[in-house]
């Protein structure tokens, strides 16, 4: 991943931390079987005590097939979208992860009780 341009906008580790408790919803970026690009809003839980983020996943369909064919992805959770209309600007707080998925359903399970 290439650093981030704006420094001085990055996100302490309490600060990411935080908004990844507050938020409820990302988008997830994925490769489709014939590795056309493919995203899609979803649910997820946070657990800080292993770093791991949780998404919610049907048995079966186009993500969790797109899943077991390419395991890296990009995830995304907006928390802050303000218009600056006098600077034609916009102020975001976001937080942008690469990830690599384990798939297992006994870890959300637990992660979200």
């Amino acid at each position: 991943m290439k650093p981030m341009r704006h420094k001085y906008r990055l996100l302490n580790h309490s600060n990411i931390t935080k908004d990844l408790h507050v938020g409820i919803s990302s988008i997830l970026a994925i490769f489709s079987v014939d590795e056309s690009p493919y995203t899609v809003p979803h649910s997820y839980v946070y657990n800080d005590d292993c770093n791991h983020i949780y998404i919610h996943s049907a048995n079966k369909g186009h993500k969790l097939d797109s899943i077991k064919y390419h395991v890296k992805a990009s995830f995304c959770i907006v928390n802050k979208d303000e218009p600056i209309i006098k600077q034609l600007d916009t102020m975001f707080r976001s937080i942008i992860a690469l990830a690599r998925f384990v798939l297992s359903m006994m870890k959300v399970k637990n992660a979200m009780h």
